[in-house]
């Protein structure tokens, strides 16, 4: 499992790798190993995980036995998860770094299966709906509540009301952090947009 921290915060990013090292360890997940910067290779085609400041994406490749390679040119989903560790608890951010390291650890085939939700403990109805995801990437794209309301034809509070569920339902309290994940799940090929909840 290859992961990668990317974080201007010194600090920020040896927490992490510590709570990583021991949950891999806890897991008893093989091949576990950090990235850096200075690694030549294409990043987002080896990386399991990578962890951002507002975020957390998780690459599943499909698994098979013929390429020498662990990753290169599989087929992968990507994953993204919100991620604001700020006023969180060490015990509530190493429990979901546990169910990211036993997601990542999944065959891309898990993810498409119907069970995927019973397989890792989450709740399809705590996912964002197909409307609270498209106000969160009009709101990625720089557009205010007023313009969202003109766009999809829906009153304004109407349109606060899915902000604010879509804000609950990804734990991110300030309006800071769930701008900051829109505008970096906006910035994703549109093939690589699919946000889970934990």
């Amino acid at each position: 499992m290859k992961i990668l921290i990317e974080s201007e915060n010194y600090f920020y990013k040896k927490g992490l790798e510590s709570l990583l090292q021991q949950s891999a360890l806890e897991s008893a997940v093989s091949d576990f190993g950090f990235i850096t910067d200075d690694d030549s290779t294409e990043k987002s085609e080896i990386t399991n995980i990578t962890l951002r400041d507002s975020s957390i994406s998780i690459n599943l490749f499909k698994n098979t036995k013929k390429s020498d390679e662990p990753h290169i040119s599989k087929e992968k989903s990507t994953l993204h998860i919100p991620f604001a560790c700020k006023n969180k608890k060490i015990t509530d951010i190493k429990r979901i770094i546990e169910k990211i390291i036993f997601i990542a650890s999944m065959d891309r085939n898990d993810f498409i299966n119907d069970d995927f939700y019973r397989i890792t403990g989450l709740k399809k109805h705590e996912q964002l709906s197909l409307t609270e995801t498209k106000i969160m990437l009009l709101l990625g794209r720089g557009n205010n509540i007023r313009n969202i309301s003109r766009q999809i034809n829906r009153s304004e509070r109407t349109i606060n009301v899915h902000f604010r569920n879509a804000s609950r339902k990804m734990k991110l309290n300030k309006k800071t952090d769930f701008y900051n994940y829109a505008k970096f799940i906006v910035t994703c090929r549109r093939n690589e947009r699919k946000t889970l909840c934990i």
